[in-house]
């Protein structure tokens, strides 16, 4: 059940690449628009979420995220909004998800933030990858992102999640 929008815009800032998302990586992967999640939508993309405002500090550690976006996620996105200086609307629109991805940073074989590792797994399944959501970045999680590279046109082929494949994850692709 796909309960997610999408909302528009892509700032110019956008066109930077990370040592994980290098030179060769095509512009374009930057394009998909991203979802937007409010109150009452559900699924994967939410988990995700959910499972980096953990590793943020913004959500108590709850074990694997949560697939609601209930009262309780709208004032967590609340309060990372205004953490960050951003409208505060406790929706996760296109300005909260470019926080949330340059919050994100790099992962990939060896990282030790289990939340940003599981919303990397919950995104890769999001994305039709069979891997199991237990945390930690190896050999399993390094293969299905590579997979995910390779099918998706414009991306550096790695393994490591830079901030392109990190949008690519959680836009479904270029």
């Amino acid at each position: 059940m796909n309960t997610t929008r999408h909302g528009t815009g892509v700032p110019a800032s956008e066109t930077t690449t990370t040592s994980a998302d290098r030179a060769g990586t095509s512009p374009g992967a930057l394009a998909r628009p991203w979802p937007v999640l409010s109150r009452g939508d559900q699924g994967q993309l939410v988990k995700a979420a959910s499972e980096l405002l953990q590793s943020y500090g913004y959500l108590p550690e709850q074990g694997l995220g949560n697939v609601f976006f209930d009262e309780a996620m709208a004032e967590t996105v609340a309060a990372y909004q205004k953490a960050h200086d951003l409208p505060v609307n406790s929706t996760l629109d296109a300005e909260t998800w470019n926080q949330v991805r340059d919050d994100f940073g790099t992962v990939g074989r060896g990282e030790r933030d289990a939340d940003k590792v599981g919303a990397v797994q919950v995104l890769l399944s999001h994305n039709g990858h069979q891997v199991e959501v237990d945390g930690l970045f190896g050999e399993r999680t390094e293969g299905a992102v590579v997979a995910f590279q390779r099918k998706t046109n414009g991306l550096v082929v790695d393994g490591v999640v830079g901030l392109i494949t990190f949008r690519a994850l959680v836009t479904g692709g270029v």
